[in-house]
């Protein structure tokens, strides 16, 4: 989260912010008179939604694991070991990318281009596995995600 924040103010793991840039964005289409609205989807909005559904992407393949067990020994080294993976896939793609990991202003993020799109999909998929296995593992070190939150009730407890 820290460095996704950093580079373009979009949060990995914690999606309510996200959410809520994306409402503010359908929000924008019906400001202002006719003729005059702002139609764009700007970059930040884009980036969001990037994380949004790859963090929901991420949470469905963790969700897959309850099919093994949610705290048997085998899923939780593959869940860890597919975090690790995504992890790194993020990491190359944000060093391929060659972009900048600080952001100058909000309105000017740094990550921009296709890769860095790719990089924050892994990141937040990521995070999303690790939000239902911390929360399958039910310790007092579990996560503070709600990511089984945001699945809809078919999928969800």
């Amino acid at each position: 989260d820290a460095i996704s924040f950093s580079a373009i103010f979009v949060w990995c793991g914690f999606q309510t912010g996200n959410f809520a840039q994306l409402a503010l964005a359908l929000a924008r289409l019906f400001e202002g008179p006719k003729g005059f609205r702002d139609l764009t989807f700007h970059k930040a909005d884009q980036q969001a939604l990037c994380s949004l559904i790859s963090f929901q992407a991420g949470a469905s393949v963790g969700r897959l694991g309850d099919r093994l067990g949610p705290q048997k020994r085998i899923w939780l080294i593959a869940g860890t070991l597919l975090q690790a993976l995504l992890t790194m896939a993020a990491a190359l793609a944000l060093w391929k990318s060659g972009q900048s990991s600080i952001a100058s202003d909000r309105g000017d993020p740094s990550w921009t281009n296709t890769l860095t799109f790719v990089a924050l999909a892994f990141m937040s998929a990521s995070l999303g596995v690790q939000g239902v296995l911390g929360k399958r593992l039910n310790t007092q070190f579990g996560t503070t995600s709600a990511s089984p939150l945001l699945l809809p009730p078919p999928f969800s407890n």
